[in-house]
């Protein structure tokens, strides 16, 4: 397979590496026709700023530790899913998505466990068409000073967190509707579903909860 199809280390040691107008390291991985994340560990976690744009990625992870990485752009790939990389990536601050094909509002879900990150542009997806996007995007990264080159407003901070009160409330009616034994999966659907340490913590809480209510219903019925 041609080099050019992955990340390896002759791909890095060859690629073009300068510092950027922002004083940073940056290695330049644009236009290779990568189609994957991988072996981001042959840079020996000397940059501070990679650029993956115009590649053909498709998926958003699978990053070695790199505790120096400020800045990531991955402009003009394909982009569809984000798994959850905050480990990898502790001090990220910038992140640009824009030209890619993200599409549901819950994948940005994954990006709420990054507490540096303070601009993300992800214009030209699909996603930035949702009702309440810029509302979404703000209420799961509270970090975020700048979206979509737009600064967040302090008033839009606080519709944030309201809208994200009146979620949190819809789904707790949502469930009190239900019996307890499909409440119980409900919540087992959500969990496998579940993306972050905060939403997993939250929902095993309520699922012991929802166990201990069914196994005291249990007993008074014998």
């Amino acid at each position: 397979m041609c080099i050019r199809d992955r990340i390896n280390a002759e791909l890095i040691q060859h690629a073009h590496q300068f510092l950027n107008p922002l004083k940073e390291r940056q290695l330049d991985l644009r236009g290779y026709k990568i189609s994957a994340i991988e072996n981001l560990g042959a840079t020996m976690d000397y940059f501070e700023c990679i650029d993956l744009s115009d590649n053909e990625i498709t998926k958003l992870g699978n990053f070695s530790l790199l505790k120096r990485l400020k800045s990531l752009i991955l402009t003009n790939n394909r982009i569809a899913k984000i798994s959850n990389f905050a480990d990898s990536l502790p001090i990220l601050e910038n992140l640009l998505l824009a030209n890619n094909r993200i599409v549901e509002l819950s994948e940005i879900d994954n990006l709420s466990d990054f507490k540096n990150l303070k601009r993300l542009v992800l214009l030209n997806n699909v996603i930035t068409q949702a009702k309440n996007y810029r509302l979404y995007v703000i209420s799961r990264i509270p970090s975020l000073k700048m979206l979509d080159y737009q600064k967040v407003k302090k008033s839009e901070r606080e519709a944030a967190m309201t809208f994200y009160k009146a979620e949190l409330e819809s789904k707790k009616k949502d469930l009190s509707v239900m019996s307890l034994k499909e409440r119980r999966e409900k919540i087992r659907s959500m969990l496998e579903n579940a993306s972050t340490l905060e939403e997993i913590n939250r929902l095993e809480m309520l699922l012991k909860s929802t166990e201990l209510s069914e196994n005291l219903v249990d007993v008074k019925s014998k």
